[in-house]
C-alpha cells in the first residue's frame, strides 16, 4: 500500500474529529476550554460551507449516509441525530456511563455505541467499557457487549465495523485493539506492529473493503490492517492525530494540538 499527502486544511479550532458524508466532510469538536459548541461542514478541497451550534461538545459523530448524522455527547450522556437537511438536532439516547464512539450499521439500521463507566481517557481511571446496540426504528438499546480486559479497567475511544458486521473496537487504556463478532465473540486482538510498539489506539475506522485503520498518539502513526487483522502499512505523521476518517479514496486526519485535518491518498499495489 502507498501512502502519499495530499493537502491539508485549517478548520475552526484545534482537536478536530472528522466524518465523513454524501454532503461533505463534517468536523465536530470535542474540547472543555471552549464556551461554544459547534460542528462544520466542509467540501472535500476544505472549504467552509457551513458551521452549527450545538449545545453541547460532541465526542464523535456516525453517518448513515441517508441525510442523518449521529452525535456523541459524553458531557451530555446522550447520543443525537442531526438532520443535515433542516439542521435540526434532537436527542436519541441518555446513557447511565458516556458515549465516547458510535458506527451506523446499516445492515438493521442501528447504532453500536461506545458507552464507558470513565469519562476520559486520558485520565486512566478505567471502569467498565460496553458496546450497546440502539435500534434506530424502535429507539430501544438491546445488546451490551462487555469489553474483555484483565484488569477491569478500560475505556473504548471508538469503534468501527468491518466485513460481515464485525466489530474492532480501539482501547486507549489498554493499548489494543480487539475485532469481535457482532455477539461479542474477540476473534482478533492487536497491540501495534512490534514487540516495542505501545499502541494508544484514539481513533479507528474501516473502509469499504474491510481494511481497518488505527491512529496511535504514542507513536504519531497509523496503522492499517487487513480484514483479518494482519499489518499492511504504516504512515508516520510529523504531528499528534486526534480523528481518522476514510472517504473517496483519502485519509482524513485531525491534529491534536492544531486547528488542522491533514488528508493523504492512499493506493493498494
Amino acid at each position: 500500500m502507498d501512502l502519499t499527502k495530499s493537502f491539508s486544511f485549517v478548520v475552526q479550532k484545534k482537536c478536530p474529529h472528522v466524518t465523513a458524508d454524501p454532503s461533505g466532510i463534517w468536523i465536530s469538536y470535542h474540547h472543555y476550554s471552549y464556551d461554544e459548541h459547534n460542528i462544520a461542514l466542509y467540501d472535500e478541497t476544505g472549504h467552509l460551507l457551513k458551521s452549527i451550534e450545538v449545545q453541547c461538545p460532541i465526542r464523535r459523530m456516525a453517518s448513515d449516509r441517508n441525510g442523518h448524522l449521529y452525535l456523541a455527547s459524553v458531557d451530555a450522556q446522550c447520543v443525537m441525530v442531526f438532520d443535515v437537511a433542516t439542521s435540526d438536532i434532537k436527542e436519541l439516547a441518555h446513557f447511565d456511563g458516556y458515549p465516547s464512539g458510535l458506527a451506523y450499521c446499516e445492515k438493521d439500521d442501528s447504532l453500536i455505541v461506545c458507552d464507558n463507566e470513565c469519562p476520559s481517557y486520558f485520565a486512566y481511571e478505567g471502569g467498565y467499557a460496553r458496546l450497546v446496540k440502539f435500534h434506530l426504528s424502535t429507539h430501544e438499546c438491546q445488546e451490551r457487549i462487555l469489553i474483555p480486559c484483565e484488569n477491569h479497567h478500560n475505556c473504548i475511544s471508538n469503534v468501527a465495523i468491518g466485513k460481515n458486521e464485525s466489530l474492532w473496537t480501539a482501547d486507549y487504556i489498554n493499548d489494543t485493539v480487539f475485532q469481535m463478532t457482532s455477539d461479542g465473540h474477540v476473534t482478533f486482538s492487536y497491540n501495534g506492529p512490534a514487540d516495542d510498539t505501545v499502541l494508544n489506539p484514539l481513533d479507528i475506522c474501516t473502509d469499504k473493503q474491510g481494511r481497518v485503520f488505527v491512529i496511535c498518539t504514542s507513536s504519531k502513526c497509523v496503522y492499517v490492517l487487513g480484514e483479518t487483522g494482519q499489518h499492511e502499512a504504516s504512515l508516520s505523521l510529523d504531528y499528534m492525530p486526534c480523528s481518522v476518517e476514510v472517504h473517496g479514496g483519502r485519509i482524513w486526519i485531525g491534529e491534536m494540538d492544531a486547528n488542522k485535518i491533514h488528508v493523504y491518498t492512499y493506493t493498494v499495489k
